[in-house]
C-alpha cells in the first residue's frame, strides 16, 4: 500500500507509529494487485541535475504497511517487501551506446 506525501502526518510517524494517527484520510491509500511490481521514489532519490526540489518533494509516495491478513486456517499470510535505497546515481560518462562490445 502507499499514499502521496500529503496524505501523511510525517510528525506522528515519527511519534506515534500507528496507521491510524499517522494517514489523513485512509480512503487516499491506494495498493497494487498480488504480483505487481511498485517503483516508489522518495523525496530523497536523485534527480538530473538542474531538477527543481520543489517538484522532486511535491511528487514523493509514502510506503504504508497494510493490515494483516489472514489465510483460512486463520494464519498470518507473509508479504514481500524489497527495499531498494539509491544514495547516489553514477555520473554519465558519456552517449548511451548499445553494450560493452568490442569492434
Amino acid at each position: 500500500e502507499y499514499t502521496r506525501k500529503g496524505n501523511v502526518d510525517f510528525w506522528e510517524l515519527q511519534h506515534c507509529g500507528n496507521n491510524k494517527c499517522i494517514i489523513r484520510d485512509p480512503k487516499l491509500v491506494e495498493s497494487v494487485a498480488v504480483g505487481d511490481l511498485l517503483l516508489i521514489k522518495g523525496t530523497r532519490f536523485p534527480l538530473p541535475h538542474g531538477t527543481a526540489r520543489s517538484i522532486k518533494a511535491s511528487n514523493a509516495l509514502v510506503h504504508k504497511s497494510p493490515e494483516v491478513r489472514f489465510d483460512q486456517q486463520g494464519g498470518v499470510q507473509n508479504r514481500l517487501v524489497l527495499k531498494v535505497d539509491v544514495y547516489e546515481l553514477p555520473a554519465a560518462s558519456g552517449p548511451a551506446r548499445g553494450g560493452d562490445k568490442k569492434p
